[in-house]
């Protein structure tokens, strides 16, 4: 299962759904109607979204902060335990601010039954470790 959980993790990307001219319905169909998007406590927005309008919802926040942005997946890692690691470089652009960034971040993501069930993101690799840990 676990190679099919990193299909799965790649295939959701791959809808373009993190990006800012993607459609984030097209990831829907690997997301648990119970989905939980989960924000790093130091995020704008740090509530956790759930469900399918919630995934949707934390996607066009992003379009609201920047007007272009993209999240390329660098590498997949399994982590066992239905757990995925992806390695991401975020690149982000306001035609307002004028800001251009371009940054590491680490997307968790874990599973269950073929569909993905969690996200977390992180900007720190050290948090993104501790948090792919798990506690059983």
């Amino acid at each position: 299962m676990s190679r099919e959980n990193v299909e799965i993790v790649r295939s959701i990307y791959a809808t373009g759904c993190w990006d800012s001219g993607g459609d984030p319905a097209q990831a829907l169909r690997y997301l648990d109607d119970d989905f939980e998007f989960r924000n790093p406590p130091y995020a704008v927005l740090s509530a956790p979204r759930y469900g399918h309008d919630g995934f949707i919802e934390a996607m066009v926040n992003l379009s609201e902060a920047f007007d272009s942005w993209h999240h390329e997946p660098l590498e997949l890692t399994d982590l066992g335990k239905e757990r995925v690691l992806v390695q991401v470089r975020f690149q982000a652009h306001g035609e307002r601010s004028e800001l251009t960034l371009s940054k590491p971040e680490w997307h968790l993501w874990r599973l269950r039954s073929g569909k993905a069930t969690r996200v977390q993101w992180f900007t720190d690799r050290t948090d993104a470790d501790h948090a792919a840990t798990p506690s059983d």
